[in-house]
């Protein structure tokens, strides 16, 4: 053929697309993936810590609870009782005489 073209536009398909262009798009997409999982993971995290956490504070109210029933137990004994108000209260039998050292 020896016809000659004419000057005019191109189709968009023709035109190359720049390199950097495909660069940018993929640090958008890796920003944006670890912008979503690395928040994610970081809630993870502080959720982990926060668990152990309560975890720590379960055991150490369930030590105490048993502790408290144990002493329970004890503080229906009539000699435990007895023994508690003789030294807080203060009591005694109506023959008994209370005696008080005072030491120098």
């Amino acid at each position: 053929m020896s016809r000659q073209w004419r000057v005019g536009r191109r189709s968009l398909r023709d035109k190359p697309q720049p390199r950097w262009a495909w660069g940018v798009l993929a640090l958008l997409v890796l920003g944006g993936l670890g912008w979503l999982y690395g928040g994610r993971l970081w809630h993870l995290t502080r959720l982990s810590a926060e668990a152990e956490a309560l975890h720590r504070e379960e055991t150490d109210l369930l030590r105490t609870r048993a502790e408290l029933r144990d002493r329970l137990e004890v503080a229906e004994d009539p000699e435990v009782v007895e023994r508690s108000a003789r030294r807080v209260l203060g009591w005694g039998y109506e023959d008994e005489e209370l005696v008080i050292l005072l030491e120098d």
